[in-house]
């Protein structure tokens, strides 16, 4: 998949030439999964000039085969929407520039003498499995002290708590990863800002207010931004490290019962570095069967696996048949910290089957009254199993058309719903409402003793 940022609406100055610089396509390689990707970028006109602007990383200087960092004494963020501040007016008489923030509709501004220093800006820390741009649409709506909060409900607890969404979903270096020098970096938060960036208007717009059927573009990037969401959350990375430790683990107990292994090991180690390791073969083999560790697995581990899975992932829920349902009654969707979920009806098990499973669902919840669910098609792939080579399958699905259609889902279509996204939940499940009905629910689904008796529906 190649990966594109939003288009670049405005203008910025190269801070050397301060003369209004051209889009361009920037190729890149991701780091450690050496996918490459394109961004676009500005890039001063100017011949030899290297400086160019990102909207995820600001001004930089960019060389061929080089890496992307920013400039820190050209970085800072607008306070509202965290993106890099561009130079987009120079007033040569007063020396000054006015920065203004890239994204659509901000009117926040500042201007600085020349040469004025900016502030350092540390990478961020406060990472998102759920994006909070997602969960505000969830924000309770009645005016009240709590009116923009979420309603979060907790596994096992007694009571719900009205949160901000900046403060929910949320973990401290959550996608921060160390690089080999030692540095620590967020460039896969940054990574992941741009594909939100990329949906933050499909979802309340597109769908939510107009109601109309996505084109192309809009529908890549919403399977994109889906499979991300499933991959993205802590069950599925805890799932990936599990696996990984369990393979790392195995690995290790089959060299500790082969005899000479270590011993062989060992001495090609001491030959290598000119150091005796400071414990015998026997030592550590011990170490090893006793199981006298704890295996703790690089977040860049999960991070790189659920960027190749999203590659692979993605076009199986761009050519699934879309049906947004909406609900009119008193019963309304509400999300969780696992919000994509999928799930064979017909199929046993806790899991219900896989996600290519012809008879699976997915569900997506998009707000209060609006909910994404994705099936296959059924007569599509009775005549991709007739196609006799890969090639054949492939021009059947692309030449295909998607569908996406509207529907009105009724009480028992909403409950159920609530029922996969409540049983798909790890710890936290988040609501726009706190009525008795839905207590009841939570008590009976979610396992969570609820006090207090507010009115409403569900079952």
């Amino acid at each position: 998949m190649i990966v594109k940022e939003e288009k670049i609406s405005c203008v910025p100055l190269c801070p050397v030439h301060l003369i209004g610089m051209g889009l361009a396509d920037l190729k890149l390689v991701w780091p450690f999964s050496k996918d490459v990707g394109t961004i676009e970028v500005s890039r001063c006109r100017e011949p030899g000039c290297i400086y160019t602007y990102s909207r995820t990383d600001g001004y930089f200087r960019f060389y061929a085969g080089g890496s992307i960092k920013s400039e820190e004494g050209l970085l800072s963020l607008c306070p509202e929407h965290r993106r890099p501040l561009y130079m987009s007016e120079y007033d040569s008489q007063c020396k000054t520039i006015t920065w203004g923030c890239p994204e659509a509709g901000c009117v926040k501004s500042e201007k600085r003498r020349m040469g004025h220093p900016q502030k350092k800006v540390e990478r961020s820390r406060r990472h998102h499995y759920v994006p909070e741009f997602y969960l505000k649409s969830f924000g309770i709506k009645e005016d009240s002290a709590n009116k923009g909060r979420l309603w979060r409900f907790e596994r096992g607890a007694s009571v719900p708590i009205a949160v901000p969404p900046r403060r929910a979903a949320v973990e401290i270096d959550y996608n921060t990863v160390a690089l080999p020098s030692g540095e620590r970096t967020d460039v896969f938060e940054k990574f992941l800002s741009t594909v939100e960036t990329g949906v933050n208007s499909i979802l309340p717009n597109a769908i939510c207010t107009e109601g109309r059927v996505l084109n192309h573009v809009e529908r890549e990037k919403l399977a994109f931004f889906i499979v991300i969401s499933m991959l993205r959350v802590p069950e599925s990375r805890n799932r990936i490290n599990k696996l990984r430790a369990d393979i790392a683990e195995m690995s290790m107990h089959t060299a500790a019962r082969v005899p000479g292994r270590f011993e062989s090991l060992m001495e090609e180690v001491e030959a290598r570095t000119g150091k005796k390791p400071g414990a015998t073969p026997q030592q550590v083999r011990e170490f090893i069967l006793g199981r006298k560790y704890r295996i703790k697995v690089p977040s860049i581990v999960s991070l790189d696996m659920m960027f190749r899975e999203a590659k692979e992932l993605w076009p199986v829920i761009f050519h699934m048949q879309w049906n947004v349902l909406t609900t009119d009654s008193d019963d309304l969707f509400f999300t969780s910290d696992n919000p994509v979920v999928y799930v064979n009806p017909h199929a046993g098990g806790f899991w219900g089957g896989a996600l290519l499973d012809v008879g699976v669902e997915l569900t997506f919840p998009i707000s209060p009254r609006r909910c994404l669910v994705a099936t296959h098609d059924a007569l599509l792939r009775q005549k991709a199993a007739a196609c006799s080579t890969p090639q054949e399958v492939g021009h059947l699905i692309s030449s295909t058309p998607v569908k996406m259609n509207y529907d009105t889902a009724s009480n028992v279509i909403v409950r159920e719903i609530n029922r996969r996204t409540v049983r798909r939940a790890t710890r936290w499940v988040f609501s726009s409402t706190n009525n008795v009905g839905l207590q009841r629910f939570m008590e009976k689904h979610f396992h969570v003793r609820v006090e207090g008796d507010n009115g409403g529906k569900q079952s």
